[in-house]
């Protein structure tokens, strides 16, 4: 944690951030309805649950 982010938590009375190890998955192919494959990358936190996930839609690799 940086002093700029330890010294507006305390003034402000934030509570701490959370910080988790992040996996990344990278050139999943995704095929949608007209048969476009899309590459997707997706992160996510390696443990816990209920957490968010974050998918990128990163390039077409062929059309049809």
């Amino acid at each position: 944690m940086s002093f700029l982010n330890a010294l507006s938590g305390s003034i402000f009375k934030l509570p701490a951030a959370e910080q988790y190890e992040v996996v990344a998955d990278r050139d999943i192919k995704i095929r949608i309805s007209d048969g476009v494959d899309l590459l997707v990358g997706r992160c996510y936190p390696r443990k816990g649950t209920g957490l968010p996930r974050l998918v990128i839609k990163s390039a077409i690799t062929m059309y049809r």
